[in-house]
């Protein structure tokens, strides 16, 4: 996939040359919405738990929206114990086909393995 994403507060998102005219900072207070619904109790402490990167504060910082976490952080919850939960927050709201294909195509094994125990 070719394309840019700049992070300035005032560009669009490219992807092929064409805009989206979606500024690439518009959702910035998702990951600190994330983070305080899967972790209502600290969740900046919780980050730190789970993570095991950064200090307690920054990742208190990260939960608060006070700072963005970079996409190290990111990528270390996605592959921990709690992925799945994060990959889903990390795709909320997405519209693009092939995300919900793959939402399809999950509920469809899960109302088969639902069906095979019957």
């Amino acid at each position: 996939m070719h394309g840019t994403i700049s992070t300035a507060a005032k560009s669009a998102i490219s992807i092929h040359g064409k805009s989206s005219g979606k500024s690439a900072v518009d959702d910035a207070d998702w990951f600190s919405v994330a983070a305080r619904n899967l972790y209502s109790h600290k969740p900046g402490t919780a980050l730190h738990l789970i993570t095991g990167l950064g200090d307690e504060r920054l990742c208190q910082r990260y939960a608060s929206g006070e700072v963005r976490p970079p996409a190290y952080f990111l990528r270390s919850l996605l592959r921990g114990e709690h992925g799945q939960q994060w990959h889903g927050a990390v795709m909320d709201g997405c519209a693009t086909p092939w995300w919900l294909d793959l939402q399809a195509a999950q509920r469809l094994c899960a109302e088969y393995q639902i069906i095979k125990r019957e």
